[in-house]
């Protein structure tokens, strides 16, 4: 399967006690490497109880639309989504359970879920 079949466009709402509810638009599954991240920005943060949720309200609270989720418990937030250089996976390959909600996915190892607020 190339990645050009694949076509990101599915909408969560999710709420938390962070904030009453926000929609996060699902932008797909993409491959990242260390030197070259989908979100590259310094606002990360890092949870043992790490929601799509959480990450939005900490990505919101800094004006920031993009979220980046990965290996279950990272957040990355940023302005603009480049995807040049990453391939868009199909969402299965971003399996790794977030750790504060197994029922939700964050990414993976060199994988990323992305979303945006709206």
């Amino acid at each position: 399967m190339t990645s050009s079949t694949l076509t990101p466009s599915s909408t969560r709402t999710t709420s938390s006690t962070m904030t009453p509810s926000s929609t996060n638009v699902e932008e797909g599954c993409y491959s990242q490497s260390n030197g070259n991240r989908v979100l590259p920005t310094d606002d990360d943060i890092s949870s043992s109880a790490m929601t799509i949720p959480m990450c939005s309200a900490h990505c919101q609270a800094l004006s920031k639309p993009y979220i980046a989720l990965h290996k279950g418990k990272e957040c990355s937030c940023g302005s603009t989504l480049d995807t040049s250089g990453h391939t868009l996976l199909a969402d299965s390959e971003c399996d790794k359970a977030c750790s504060g909600d197994d029922s939700t996915s964050c990414g993976a190892t060199w994988k990323v879920s992305v979303f945006k607020n709206s």
